[in-house]
């Protein structure tokens, strides 16, 4: 489970899986992929679609049977291109095309997605981003990140409590340390 095959006594890394199914994917740009099956080793896509949304609302899918990576860029193949306007929705179907835009590569589509657990305070911030460049909502993502600032200073404010009740010199004083602890309590 943690990306290793043991035996004998030593542990092996895993090769990372060369095909993947139901893939989703939150590239850059607004764009959400939505990938049947992806082989990394031949670089191809299977049943792709592809969602772009800006200011929360869906302005083009891209619905392809396959799509390769020839030449540094996707090419699509057997699909329909939709565009949403305000007042209607044009589809042009196509035999093959490429978008222009698409900075995701080969490589981005062959990584498992992290747990927001495993993901560092960087990685992170760029999903939140992306998220809420495509119009999704990553709440749990957000919380977590603030959570790897917050935690470590967890400690210190434990010792700021409890420093503000032993300080207290008289009896008239517990009232003041108690209300300057739950003020700190609530600023944390």
């Amino acid at each position: 489970t943690d990306g290793r095959a043991c035996g004998d006594g030593t542990c092996e890394p895993l090769d990372p899986p060369q095909t993947r199914t139901n893939v989703n994917y939150l590239g850059e740009g607004g764009r959400y992929y939505l990938i049947g099956r992806y082989d990394a080793r031949q670089q191809t896509m299977r049943d792709v679609v592809i969602e772009t949304f800006a200011d929360n609302t869906l302005v083009e899918r891209l619905d392809a049977r396959e799509a390769a990576w020839v030449g540094g860029r996707w090419e699509f193949r057997n699909g329909f291109l939709r565009r949403f306007r305000e007042d209607r929705e044009e589809a042009e179907a196509f035999a093959a095309r490429s978008i222009d835009g698409l900075i995701e590569t080969p490589v981005d589509f062959a990584k498992p997605a992290k747990d927001p657990d495993e993901m560092s305070h960087a990685e992170l911030r760029r999903y939140v981003r992306k998220a809420r460049a495509s119009g999704g909502a990553a709440t749990k993502e957000e919380v977590e990140m603030h959570m790897k600032i917050s935690f470590p200073f967890s400690n210190l404010i434990l010792i700021l409590l409890g420093s503000q009740l032993a300080a207290r010199r008289r009896r008239s004083g517990l009232a003041v340390a108690f209300a300057v602890s739950i003020g700190i309590a609530f600023v944390y």
